[in-house]
Formats: structure tokens, C-alpha cells, sequence
């Protein structure tokens, strides 16, 4: 038998209009002042890669299983890459953009080989799926291959990407009372064969 949900458990519409204004302003933000709010932006990043990093090293330490080691390193080189940041914030800035933008870069490339041999292969892609893969692979190797200029142009577009979905974010939650929480009302009764 199922478990009774309270409403307090699931995300209040509230809560999905704040994320949507909140992704608006700092979209806006990105687009009219990039420089400012990319600094700012990565400078919170790196205080979250410290913060988190101490805690995984706290938590690996203290549940020693099999990868244990392995977290105290990641949690090492969390810290070390935020204090980096917060000790350089315009060439840590600089350098976590530059990063971000090569491995989407690189993401598009594979994604475009996947799609590629998808369509190669036929599971039911077929020609779609074999173009827009090669559109993918040649747009990822031309940003990798220009990832200066094509790094200029990241952050007003993430910008841009930030204010649409905090728009679709705010129409969203008009849409749902209390999302995450399943509808209480019943469903039709079946009438009797």
C-alpha cells in the first residue's frame, strides 16, 4: 500500500517562479555586463568547490569503502581549483570558461559520431540522424579549432540560454500547483463490462 504524500514535500510553484527570476536577472546580467557577472559567477563556483571539497574529503575520510581514496582526491582537486580561482578570479575565469567551452566543443563531436553511426546502423534514424551528426561533428571541430572566438561568443549565449528558461520556468509553474507531488484526485471510475 502506498504511503501518503503530504503537500509540504513537493516543490511549491514558488519555488519554480524564483528559479525563473533569478535565471532572468543573472542572464541579463551576463548579457549587459559579461565580464562583471562571469567573474562574480565563477568566484561563487569556486567557493562551492571548496566548500564541497572539504566536506567530500570529511565524508571520505569518515566512510573509508572501496573508492575512498579517489574522493580525497577529487576533493583535493576541488580545493585546489577553487582557491586557484578565488586567489587569480580573471584568469580563473578566463581558464573555467575557455574549459567549459572546449568540452562542449568536444561533446559535440562525439555526440555527432553517435549520431552518425546511429544512422549508419538504422535504428530507425536513418538520414536524419546521419546529417545532423555531421553538422554536430563539423561544428564541434570548428569550435575547437576557434575556441577563442568561439568562446566570446559562450557567455551571451548561455546569457540568452538563462533568460529563456527562466521564462519557460515561471509558465511552467502555473501549470502545476505543487510539482513533484502526485495528483490526489481519484481517476475516473471504469464503467462495468
Amino acid at each position: 500500500m502506498a504511503a501518503a504524500v503530504p503537500y509540504e514535500t513537493g516543490f511549491s510553484r514558488w519555488v519554480y517562479i524564483l528559479w525563473g527570476i533569478l535565471s532572468i536577472v543573472a542572464g541579463f546580467f551576463l548579457l549587459t555586463r559579461p565580464a562583471m557577472t562571469s567573474l562574480v559567477l565563477i568566484e561563487v563556483m569556486a567557493i562551492f568547490w571548496i566548500v564541497g571539497g572539504i566536506f567530500d574529503m570529511v565524508r571520505a575520510i569518515a566512510n573509508r569503502d572501496d573508492y575512498w581514496g579517489w574522493r580525497i582526491v577529487a576533493a583535493i582537486i576541488g580545493i585546489i581549483a577553487g582557491l586557484y580561482i578565488i586567489g587569480n578570479p580573471i584568469l580563473g575565469t578566463i581558464f573555467t570558461i575557455s574549459i567549459a567551452f572546449i568540452l562542449l566543443a568536444i561533446y559535440s563531436i562525439i555526440a555527432g559520431i553517435i549520431n552518425i553511426v546511429v544512422g549508419i546502423k538504422g535504428d530507425g534514424a536513418g538520414w536524419g540522424a546521419i546529417i545532423i551528426g555531421a553538422i554536430q561533428v563539423l561544428v564541434g571541430g570548428w569550435l575547437l579549432f576557434n575556441w577563442q572566438a568561439g568562446a566570446l561568443v559562450f557567455v551571451p549565449v548561455v546569457a540568452i540560454f538563462m533568460i529563456v528558461g527562466g521564462i519557460f520556468s515561471i509558465i511552467a509553474s502555473f501549470f502545476s500547483q505543487r510539482a513533484g507531488v502526485p495528483d490526489s484526485t481519484p481517476p475516473p471510475s471504469q464503467p462495468a463490462a
